[in-house]
């Protein structure tokens, strides 16, 4: 009976201790799965974040060679837009001074053609119908006769220097001494205003009075 007794406590303990490592080995695998699972998915999650970092820095560094790009090429392009800007204004002053020279010589021409080439008077009484050589009627009319003969008083003779045919009028008879070349000039009066050249001929012969 005491014998039974034993084998049944002993085989008991046996189950008891089974059951025990059994509960320890199931518990003692269940936290090296969960472990294991949490190692992988930490290093997963480790992986992601290192490639969402690289991507992000690369991004970041195109970005920065793409500014970079842009920035040379707004310079570039702001150097080239100055370049034509200048070249475009000294064109446009080469234009204008072109233009205001031919503005110039065709108002030259204008006036000539139209008879603007006119000595002012300052004389206080006019008379134009005086031809003292020492009055200032006198240095007006010569002054008029050498302008519409273009030459200068120092290279030229006035070989005559009357009436023009009425009291408002004169005639000049010139002798170029470089060239030896007459200019025969004809004036007019012009009240408040003074001599306008009207007529200029030129010949290698002294004209008839």
């Amino acid at each position: 009976m005491g014998q039974r007794y034993q084998q049944r406590k002993s085989k008991r303990a046996n189950q008891i201790l089974n059951v025990a490592i059994t509960i320890v080995a199931v518990l003692i695998i269940f936290l090296g799965s969960s472990l294991a699972f949490s190692y992988f998915n930490d290093s997963s999650k480790d992986t992601v974040v290192d490639e969402e970092q690289t991507g992000i820095g690369e991004s970041g560094d195109g970005e920065t060679i793409e500014e970079g790009n842009e920035e040379g090429s707004s310079d570039g392009n702001d150097s080239e837009s100055n370049e034509d800007a200048t070249n475009e204004d000294e064109e446009g002053t080469e234009d204008q001074d072109e233009g205001t020279e031919e503005d110039s010589a065709n108002e030259d021409e204008e006036g000539t053609e139209d008879g603007e080439m006119v000595v002012p008077t300052e004389q206080t009484n006019p008379n134009p119908n005086d031809f003292s050589s020492a009055g200032q009627n006198w240095s007006e009319m010569s002054e008029a006769v050498h302008l519409g003969a273009g030459l200068d008083e120092a290279s030229t003779t006035i070989i005559r220097l009357e009436n023009g045919g009425s009291t408002t009028s004169a005639r000049g008879i010139l002798l170029d001494r470089n060239s030896s070349m007459y200019y025969d000039v004809r004036i007019q009066w012009e009240d408040n205003v003074g001599w306008r050249v009207e007529s200029v001929e030129e010949s290698a012969t002294q004209p008839s009075y």
